[in-house]
């Protein structure tokens, strides 16, 4: 599904990236007949649930699994793609690439899973929980968001960006498009978020995969928060393109 050589090619400017470790991958998976019927499993679930406490940090955005319950309501599709994200072979490319070793996924998916944002919405700019929310101990790594719009528009915004901590400027702006992953690490200056409003069609929506991986081992600088952190003072870069 992937290409496990991949990982060590691309580590070296994994690593180097600036602000933070990161890295955009286009055609990431080799099976898009499998990413393209978990695109259409997504585009007609209606089991979503939000976040009733984020206010306007996070707009019109709804994610699946939303309890531990509906784990298990996952359409078959998706359910396959996100287990083999979690398993050993994809845990050993993570490390290939990232350098983290002793990887660990997480079969809850909590604050993961699928996400959708309809149109109008935004996520505000902000740093991820440090802690596992449920599980002690475990410190959180890596982002893994993977994309499945197809035909995005660059003028309908929802764009990924990211942002110097210091200076809290944007560095750099990635579109949301179909078969692109973006992995990067997880840290207390990993600044990232798309605040500006979408402004996709009323019939659109901006679709991504999104995996967490930690680690028992605590990492240096360590953050301790179970929750996001937000940054208002970043503020949306409104180019189109």
């Amino acid at each position: 599904m992937i290409d496990l050589r991949l990982g060590e090619k691309l580590a070296a400017n994994y690593r180097g990236a600036l602000p933070f470790p990161h890295i955009a991958i286009d055609n990431f998976l080799d099976d898009t007949q499998t990413l393209n019927e978990v695109a259409c499993e997504l585009a007609q679930l209606n089991d979503w649930g939000w976040d009733e406490i984020s206010g306007e940090r996070q707009v019109k955005k709804f994610f699946t699994p939303w309890n531990q319950e509906s784990v298990g309501l996952l359409p078959p599709k998706t359910k396959y793609l996100l287990h083999w994200l979690n398993g050993p072979t994809f845990l050993a490319w993570l490390t290939s690439l990232t350098g983290i070793p002793n990887l660990i996924a997480d079969p809850n998916y909590v604050g993961g899973g699928a996400h959708k944002i309809m149109s109008g919405g935004k996520l505000s700019v902000h740093t991820d929980f440090a802690l596992h929310p449920w599980e002690r101990r475990l410190y959180r790594r890596l982002n893994l968001l993977l994309y499945l719009n197809k035909d995005w528009q660059p003028s309908w915004g929802g764009s990924l960006q990211l942002f110097d901590f210091e200076s809290k400027k944007q560095t750099h702006e990635i579109q949301p498009l179909f078969n692109r992953a973006v992995i990067f690490n997880t840290t207390t200056v990993a600044l990232h978020g798309h605040p500006g409003e979408l402004r996709c069609p009323e019939d659109r929506f901006r679709l991504s995969l999104a995996l967490y991986y930690f680690t028992r081992e605590e990492p240096e600088a360590a953050g301790d928060s179970r929750s996001a952190v937000w940054y208002p003072e970043c503020q949306a870069d409104v180019r189109t393109s």
